[in-house]
């Protein structure tokens, strides 16, 4: 392997197309789902992106959308609908957005759902945002802070605040993608949850296969993954509860998480509390609402 000492550092560096091959290692050790501390770092080009405005609200690249949607006015009214969604939800467990509360939108992307908290944060709420999409989060940082705020992560179960710092976190198909770390995720969150603090995290789980049925039956592309997954490998309640949890690569970047409720709940308790099931939170998932365990 050719190698060169770095003027800047004591580590040699590669050079031509040992250079090369490293860098493909790399983004292929970024996709493998048992390695943690991983995150999306932001390429060169991505810092240049356009940004568009549709009533003055600045609207992401669709590399940032996730297949929420074809066009821009779809993509924010998704994103509302779904804020409004979490805080209807937080509000009927007691929740309340008063001035000095702490929200974060954790796995947050482009601030889809974030940027419909902007009148809590005129209201004096603080409203964060993170993800391990370094370039969506600097987007992000560019575009939307003020009046919001934003931080990139990693896979590992660590965030960057002091314990009980946030009063609402809500995550929308975050743990949709978690296995194996998903307890450990549970722990950290809980660790950064106020003692009267509220979470709402959403799931693909046994209550979603009515939906996921439905879907599946309409998708004559056999599109979609998840849906298609789980009716031909005839996926039903007895098959979740009794393997607790069922994964497929629905991407060679992603995985897809199916969780029976009972077992995901021993999972999170090890920090928290469940207090509530609601189903189809978000699109055919199931929103667990979670109180932190003292």
């Amino acid at each position: 392997m050719s190698m060169k000492r770095s003027e800047n550092s004591a580590l040699p560096r590669p050079e031509g197309d040992d250079a090369a091959r490293i860098s493909e290692l790399q983004k292929y050790i970024l996709h493998l789902d048992n390695i943690s501390g991983t995150y999306y770092p932001t390429a060169l080009e991505q810092q240049d992106f356009p940004v568009s405005y549709i009533d003055d609200m600045p609207v992401p690249p669709r590399e940032f959308w996730h297949w929420y949607a074809t066009n821009e006015a779809d993509y924010l009214k998704g994103g509302k609908g779904q804020a409004e969604k979490y805080k209807s939800t937080a509000r009927s467990y007691g929740f309340d957005f008063a001035r000095g509360k702490r929200v974060l939108d954790f796995g947050c992307s482009g601030g889809r759902v974030t940027r419909w908290f902007a009148e809590e944060a005129a209201e004096g709420v603080e409203v964060w945002g993170c993800d391990i999409d370094a370039a969506a989060i600097e987007w992000c940082q560019k575009n939307m802070m003020p009046p919001f705020r934003f931080f990139a992560n990693t896979t590992a179960p660590h965030l960057p605040v002091r314990d009980g710092y946030f009063d609402f976190i809500f995550a929308g198909s975050v743990f949709t993608h978690i296995k194996d770390m998903s307890a450990a995720w549970g722990l950290e969150l809980a660790r950064c949850l106020s003692p009267d603090g509220l979470a709402i995290l959403t799931i693909t789980s046994e209550r979603s296969l009515p939906a996921l049925a439905k879907v599946a039956a309409a998708d004559v592309q056999k599109a979609k993954k998840v849906p298609q997954f789980v009716v031909e490998n005839n996926i039903d309640e007895a098959y979740l509860r009794k393997r607790g949890f069922v994964t497929l690569q629905s991407s060679p970047w992603q995985l897809a998480a199916l969780y029976h409720t009972d077992f995901f709940i021993r999972r999170m308790s090890l920090g928290f509390e469940c207090v509530g099931i609601v189903d189809n939170l978000k699109g055919y998932q199931t929103g667990m609402v979670l109180r932190r365990r003292d």
